[in-house]
C-alpha cells in the first residue's frame, strides 16, 4: 500500500482563547472550518490556551448540524436552509478534528497536548492539576502554574498522548526560554514527541544541537 499524506494544522485557536483576535462568536468557529477546507487541510487540532471549551463548542456545533441534517432528510424545508445545513455538514465531513490544548507551564512556556476524544476527561484533570480552575481557563500568562517543564513531562497522564513544543524559537518556546542541561533534558524526554519552529533555519540549528 502506498503511503498517504495529509495536510494538517495541529495548532489552532478559537474564540475560547482570551487572545483570539477575530470576533468571538459562532461565525468565527465556522470560519475556522471554512478556512481549513479552502486550504485543503484534512486534519486540524483545536489547541486553545489552557481550556477545552473551543473543542467542546465545535463538537456541539457538529452534533447540532448532524441533527439538523437528519431532519432535512425527513421533511420538506426551504431550499436555502437545506443548502446551508448540507454545506455545514460537508465542512465536518471534510475535516478530522483532534482534541488538544496548549498549556502554559512555568516560567510561561507553551506545550501542546493532543488526545483522543474519549480522553477529554484526562486533559480536564491535567488542567485542574496544573491549577487551571474555571476562572483561569482560556487565559495565557494571567496565571503561571508552579509546574515546570521537567515535572510536567514526567506526568504519567501524558502516556499515550501526543506532546509537542510549539514555536520553540519564540519567547514562550522551550528553546529560547530554557538553556543548558535543563533544556537538553526536556528535548530528550520520552513524552516530548515533536517540536515546531517559526524559523526554518533555526529549526535546522536545533536539529543539529539538541
Amino acid at each position: 500500500m502506498a503511503n498517504e499524506f495529509f495536510k494538517m494544522d495541529l495548532h489552532i485557536h478559537t474564540p475560547a482563547s482570551k487572545c483570539y483576535k477575530d470576533e468571538k462568536n459562532e461565525k468565527s468557529y465556522w470560519s475556522i472550518l471554512e478556512n481549513a477546507v479552502k486550504k485543503e487541510i484534512k486534519i486540524i487540532a483545536i489547541t486553545d490556551h489552557n481550556t477545552l471549551a473551543g473543542y467542546e463548542y465545535l463538537m456541539k456545533l457538529r452534533e447540532d448540524t448532524l441533527n439538523e441534517y437528519s431532519i432535512i432528510k425527513k421533511y420538506n424545508i426551504p431550499e436555502a436552509e437545506r443548502i446551508e445545513i448540507e454545506h455545514k455538514k460537508q465542512l465536518f465531513d471534510q475535516l478530522y478534528i483532534v482534541l488538544g490544548v496548549e498549556i502554559t507551564i512555568n516560567p510561561g512556556i507553551h506545550i501542546i497536548v493532543l488526545a483522543k476524544e474519549e480522553e477529554k476527561d484526562d486533559l480536564d484533570k491535567l488542567l485542574d492539576d496544573m491549577g487551571y480552575t474555571d476562572d483561569k481557563r482560556g487565559t495565557d500568562g494571567d496565571f503561571i502554574p508552579n509546574t515546570d517543564i521537567k515535572t510536567f513531562l514526567e506526568k504519567q497522564s501524558l502516556d499515550g498522548k501526543i506532546v509537542f513544543a510549539p514555536h520553540v524559537d519564540s519567547d514562550k518556546g522551550i528553546w529560547n526560554s530554557l538553556d543548558g542541561l535543563y533544556r537538553a533534558n526536556a528535548f530528550k524526554s520520552d513524552h516530548l514527541n515533536a517540536i515546531s519552529c517559526n524559523n526554518i533555519s533555526q529549526l535546522r540549528k536545533i536539529q543539529i544541537i539538541a
